[in-house]
């Protein structure tokens, strides 16, 4: 998975990695009648930006009645056929940078697995769209079933994982001693 597929808007986003863009979308009525496609992208790793757009599918009729049954009672399901639309390109920097404003604005969305702290701690270290991927993997909490992962997070020093691989915590930024012990087995 080497494609960066954020969903959202500027108050909220999810994050995620995908193989490819898709054809198709599933979508509930809802959906559809905010035109939920419009808040996703897909950033490349050569630096092109994308979005989608239906082709078929999204067409609804009164559209006051399924928006009054939508919120209601029936909001059905169907897919969408969708198109790539270029939207032109970014920079690795640009993308870091808007994780990070969402991350101030984040309800438990992006902070599911890690702390806003070491987020921040990862993104800083962030140079290349490989190290943005690595980045989104432990973000997404991947660390959890890969070692390589993990491995990631303990060499730079986010504090959790720092105690779970017997190293005591560390901050760069924290002039204080730090006091750290392993507990008896």
């Amino acid at each position: 998975m080497n494609i960066i597929k954020i969903s959202g808007d500027d108050s909220y986003s999810i994050i995620e990695l995908v193989d490819r863009i898709p054809e198709t979308i599933d979508a509930n009525m809802l959906g559809i009648l905010h035109e939920f496609w419009r808040g996703e992208r897909y950033f490349l790793p050569d630096g092109r930006e994308m979005s989608v757009f239906p082709v078929s599918g999204h067409e609804v009729k009164n559209r006051f009645l399924w928006l009054f049954l939508a919120n209601t009672v029936y909001n059905p399901g169907r897919k969408i056929r969708v198109k790539p639309i270029d939207a032109g390109t970014y920079t690795v920097g640009a993308l870091k940078s808007a994780i990070e404003r969402w991350l101030d604005k984040d309800d438990d969305i992006l902070t599911q697995f890690l702390e806003e702290e070491s987020i921040k701690m990862l993104l800083s270290t962030v140079k290349t769209f490989d190290d943005l991927l690595l980045a989104v993997r432990c973000i997404n909490g991947e660390y959890e079933t890969n070692s390589v992962i993990e491995d990631h997070l303990v060499s730079h020093g986010i504090p959790r994982f720092q105690q779970k691989k017997g190293k005591p915590p560390t901050h760069e930024n924290d002039s204080r001693p730090t006091t750290w012990a392993l507990s008896p087995k």
